[in-house]
């Protein structure tokens, strides 16, 4: 019936990228002079809010609020991301707020952050202008036994 109508190559259906072809954002991880981590990464954009609690097997980037536990391996609060709540991971980076508890062998506070939480760690930066308000504790138990279990229920 519609046989002679003609197809352009326009019209062609185009083959949809599977999740694994896709090219996926890495954070830069500032732990070895700019390498990137070959963990997938997640992106809480600044018009996002989360109440409620986030947990990754990868590492995640807040640029948007989240009222609520952030568990991961790598988690990086940038200036404009905020945190009410406990954050534990391997490494946690803080530009933004963050308001409550850090959990984390490395922990480092840039100069743009803004912390009113007690940080529990191995290995503790806080640059010049930072602004911390808080109790820092050197601890054997970097990140809490719940942790992987939390991500093991997934």
């Amino acid at each position: 019936m519609f046989s002679h109508l003609k197809r352009s190559e326009s019209d062609a259906p185009v083959p949809l990228q599977s999740k694994s072809s896709m090219e996926v954002p890495r954070l830069q991880d500032e732990s070895t002079a700019g390498q990137q981590r070959s963990l997938t990464s997640s992106v809480i954009g600044p018009e996002l809010t989360i109440s409620g609690n986030l947990i990754t097997k990868g590492q995640v980037q807040i640029d948007g609020d989240i009222e609520g536990d952030v568990h991961g391996i790598y988690v990086l609060v940038s200036e404009g991301g905020s945190i009410t709540g406990l954050i534990s991971a391997e490494e946690i980076i803080v530009r933004g707020r963050v308001m409550g508890s850090i959990h984390g062998k490395r922990v480092m506070l840039k100069s743009s952050c803004h912390v009113a939480a007690d940080v529990f760690h191995d290995s503790l930066t806080i640059e010049d202008g930072a602004a911390f308000e808080g109790q820092a504790h050197r601890s054997a138990k970097l990140v809490p036994q719940e942790i992987p279990a939390a991500l093991n229920q997934r």
